[in-house]
């Protein structure tokens, strides 16, 4: 009897899994009379992939591949792979690793490194670097925000235990339906106060400061009816629009910051650049992002 040794086995278990995973997507593709060249058409997937993955040759799928073909066949990643003895899905595997769990839990709730970083309050180079395992150990404080926010144990996060497709469902729907305190144009001038608004809209943006108003006026890009998210707590940043409030009235524009000073450049350009001076205007917020109005 041949010896072989365990890189052989690895790599023989291996072609088994993506041989397997290959075979049921083929028999995905039978029963709903698709070829390789409309799957790709369909999920956005490039076709050179899909014939790797279907001939057992693309050794590492990423989990993005993963969650568009699941979502395209509509079965979840363990029927993906079902019928390979002895293997288990992703989300079952008790050995996986924190970079592998964040990642796949991103994916899935379709939210970059940046706007987790804001979300959860952290770096966008720590989210990097725990994806790129390159954090050895997370804080306690980084654990408690990242198992709150995708609403997961730490055991699931660490990969010591299974992670139902179910909860992942649930916990995306929270996410990507929140609340935010809806406040009238003009009561942007009581802020903070009006961040207790009762009324509210559902955004996936999030935050103790974060709300949403309508415009009243018409500036170039914007129009009277738009809904402006905005983040009431975030600091200035170069070149982000932001709402100002002036001795007279509420300003749209880019704020920059030259020589230690503030100046706003309003959006529309017939506006002449406003030195914002100690005293003279109070920050309303950083706008996060635009819902435009009906046409």
């Amino acid at each position: 009897m041949p010896i072989i040794n365990e890189n052989t086995a690895k790599s023989f278990l291996s072609e088994i899994y993506q041989l397997g995973v290959g075979n049921r997507i083929k028999n995905l593709m039978e029963k709903q009379g698709i070829d390789v060249k409309g799957l790709a058409k369909w999920t956005g997937i490039p076709i050179a992939t899909l014939y790797r993955i279907i001939s057992g040759k693309n050794k590492n799928t990423r989990l993005n591949t993963i969650r568009k073909l699941c979502e395209f066949f509509e079965v979840t990643p363990n029927e993906l792979i079902r019928g390979v003895s002895g293997l288990y899905s992703f989300l079952d595997n008790h050995s996986r690793k924190i970079s592998d769990t964040l990642r796949y839990l991103m994916n899935e709730a379709g939210i970059s490194q940046n706007e987790l970083a804001r979300q959860i309050n952290i770096s966008q180079q720590a989210i990097n670097k725990i994806l790129q395992a390159k954090t050895k150990q997370l804080s306690p404080e980084t654990l408690d925000k990242l198992t709150h926010f995708f609403k997961v144990s730490e055991g699931q996060l660490r990969g010591e235990l299974p992670l139902p497709i179910s909860q992942i469902k649930e916990s995306n729907h929270m996410l990507l339906n929140r609340k935010i305190p809806f406040v009238l144009w003009r009561n942007l001038y009581l802020l903070p106060d009006s961040l207790h608004s009762e009324d509210f809209i559902i955004s996936p943006y999030c935050g103790s400061g974060v709300y949403a108003t309508r415009i009243l006026q018409n500036p170039p890009f914007l129009k009277s009816g738009d809904v402006l998210i905005v983040d009431y707590e975030t600091d200035f940043r170069d070149g982000v629009t932001s709402l100002i409030q002036l001795v007279d009235r509420i300003a749209i524009g880019n704020v920059f910051c030259i020589d230690d000073k503030y100046t706003l450049v309003p959006l529309d350009s017939h506006e002449p650049t406003i030195e914002l001076k100690e005293g003279q205007y109070r920050k309303l917020g950083v706008v996060l992002h635009v819902i435009k109005s009906n046409p």
